[in-house]
């Protein structure tokens, strides 16, 4: 079942939001490769170093990124835990049938009493487990 802290869905919510923006996946990215610095990062996004440290922020905020200081240099890298729980939550909000997430518990019920469109019902059936059929 997936696991929804707070309502609605919590943890899941503020995981995916920090790699919602295109910033932050950049960095993500560009942090697969190797740590880096903020100053790497902000050349290589094009950005002002503050704004690629608010950033790297709130990436570190969810545990996706941490910070290992070389003087007066600060080194981000990914985090194995972080995306070890980015891999589960994406599995567990796909894998997961509807049925099963007590959070939309209301919005399955209005969602089932009510009548398809006309234009709705040619489309592809998608199943409880959010697969198309």
């Amino acid at each position: 079942m997936l696991a929804l802290e707070e309502a609605p869905f919590g943890g899941v919510i503020a995981l995916l939001k920090a790699i919602s923006d295109p910033t932050r996946l950049k960095l993500v990215k560009l942090l697969q490769m190797r740590p880096m610095c903020v100053c790497e990062l902000a050349v290589a996004l094009a950005v002002a170093q503050p704004t690629v440290s608010q950033h790297l922020r709130r990436l570190k905020a969810v545990g996706l990124v941490r910070e290992r200081r070389d003087g007066q240099m600060v080194c981000y890298s990914l985090t194995d835990p972080g995306l070890g729980q980015l891999r589960r939550t994406l599995d567990s909000v796909l894998d997961t049938p509807t049925s099963e997430i007590p959070a939309l518990a209301a919005e399955l019920s209005r969602c089932q009493s009510a009548a398809p469109r006309h234009h709705c019902a040619d489309g592809p059936v998608v199943s409880e487990s959010g697969h198309t059929e």
